[in-house]
């Protein structure tokens, strides 16, 4: 586990491609507003890091995929996640 982490690299990545691909793709007030997003989710996990809930890897990687997803989407997304986190707890208990 150690060895797990997620490079800046790819936390880099995200947000450029949201930042080239994103106007093209969105209109400009949409655009906009996901940059709240990014923002409202890196201070969720800035604070969540602080207090030892999650891994900064894993906070940067969250407010750098935040803008990736469409605010209808959001409850489908963290039922996925709900359903991928089940399933590694349970293998890794195994």
């Amino acid at each position: 586990m150690k060895f797990m982490k997620i490079p800046n690299k790819a936390v880099l990545a995200m947000i450029a491609v949201f930042v080239v691909v994103g106007p093209f793709v969105l209109e400009l007030p949409e655009y906009a507003w996901r940059y709240l997003h990014f923002v409202a989710i890196l201070a969720i996990g800035f604070i969540l890091n602080m207090i030892g809930a999650v891994g900064a890897g894993d906070a940067k990687f969250a407010a750098s995929m935040s803008p990736l997803v469409a605010q209808g989407d959001v409850q489908v997304f963290v039922f996925l996640f709900l359903g991928v986190l089940l399933a590694a707890f349970v293998t890794h208990r195994l």
